[in-house]
């Protein structure tokens, strides 16, 4: 599908505007136009479509008119019209639509110099706050002594104390992304299987190097997917 034409009314610096074009699906299109050309109303015309209609604030409706209506309406080359108002959102439906919106300003600092004004004009970047406060620290309730007695006796033998990994902020951000695989081997099936296989190495008598040698069939436990995922994530 291409788009054959844009038009948008009512927004911003836009009363109405139909844009000719001819944009072909995952090629890039560049807008190139001086200051005052509408490319911020463009932009603004997207980024106020919301997911069932368009939501543009009061300070960006053309001339500043609550009731002006504003539009986007999309066409592509079969002649097929995509509307989006203040009441309706046909474009989603059938477009994934991105505003990237750039954090550069411009600034200017004025001085006066025996009756005259100087301007000097520059680019800035507002300060970002992720957090008005340091969040507090956080101690995982984590416990290698009682992590083994939970597993068994011939199983906690083979189990690595996590306690110095859980100071590591890569460690406990990488054990973040994987909760979902953790929260699958949850599952009636998966949990089964771990406490079979639990049961087996508990069945097993003798020092630590001589139970990590020991045969035990895997053929269960790798075929949990998850496991197999949290395998390549902490090798």
């Amino acid at each position: 599908m291409r788009i054959r034409s844009i038009k948008i009314e009512n927004i911003r610096g836009i009363k109405s505007k139909v844009l000719s074009m001819d944009l072909h699906p995952n090629h890039p299109a560049i807008f190139v136009a001086p200051n005052g050309y509408g490319k911020t109303s463009i932009a603004v015309a997207f980024k106020s479509i919301k997911r069932d209609r368009i939501e543009v604030d009061n300070d960006n409706l053309h001339q500043n008119d609550e009731n002006s209506a504003p539009l986007v309406e999309i066409t592509d080359d079969s002649g097929n019209v995509y509307r989006a108002n203040s009441t309706s959102n046909a474009i989603s439906d059938v477009f994934s639509i991105n505003v990237i919106n750039s954090q550069v300003k411009p600034k200017a600092s004025a001085r006066s110099f025996r009756g005259f004004s100087a301007a000097t004009p520059s680019l800035a970047v507002e300060p970002i706050v992720l957090y008005n406060t340091i969040p507090s620290r956080v101690d995982f309730s984590y416990s290698h002594t009682e992590m083994k007695s939970r597993l068994g006796a011939s199983a906690g033998k083979l189990l690595l104390n996590l306690k110095p990994k859980l100071n590591d902020p890569s460690f406990v951000k990488s054990i973040s992304e994987v909760k979902t695989e953790l929260a699958r081997l949850l599952q009636v099936r998966n949990n089964v299987i771990i406490e079979t296989f639990l049961n087996e190495i508990n069945a097993i008598q003798g020092t630590k190097q001589s139970i990590a040698n020991y045969s035990v069939d895997l053929t269960r436990i790798f075929g949990i997917q998850a496991v197999n995922i949290l395998l390549t994530e902490f090798d």
